[in-house]
């Protein structure tokens, strides 16, 4: 279940979803996601789904056009097994994405314009955790919604 605040985003020779981004996000801006989705697509090749490499992907054609994006998130853990590793980054630390289980995943998204607004080019990864929320997206412990700032 995604959250009604979020859009569906897919690359155009692929029906599948695989990312979101927030209804509220302008127009200009959605336009110019959907002109340059086939031109990131190819660059990533395999990596569609790794957020660590589409984020910077998506962060090198939107930023020519003159978007203020950013990389935010990941810090958490990146693997299945939540051990002893995930426990030594303190919870007031941890940023990435709070599953249904309450853990945190490191995870990146881009944060868009002044405001900012959330585009997530690999969210649906969260599908079968819980499903999309706004409210889950986290920077260190808290949600992010709540603190709408971009690190300089």
């Amino acid at each position: 279940m995604t959250d009604g605040r979020l859009a569906d985003f897919a690359y155009p020779d692929d029906n599948d979803r695989i990312g979101v981004i927030e209804r509220e996000m302008p127009s200009e801006i959605v336009a110019a996601i959907t002109e340059d989705a086939a031109l990131v697509a190819a660059s990533l090749g395999g990596r569609r789904g790794d957020c660590l490499w589409a984020c910077p992907a998506w962060q090198r054609v939107l930023r020519p056009r003159g978007v203020q994006v950013e990389t935010m998130g990941g810090v958490g853990v990146d693997d299945d097994a939540f051990d002893a590793l995930y426990q030594l980054i303190p919870h007031g630390r941890r940023s990435g994405y709070r599953e249904d289980d309450g853990r945190i995943r490191q995870h990146w998204w881009l944060a868009i314009g002044a405001e900012p607004l959330l585009f997530d080019p690999t969210g649906h990864q969260f599908d079968d955790k819980g499903g999309l929320s706004l409210d889950r997206y986290v920077i260190d412990g808290d949600p992010w919604i709540d603190r709408r700032t971009v690190d300089e």
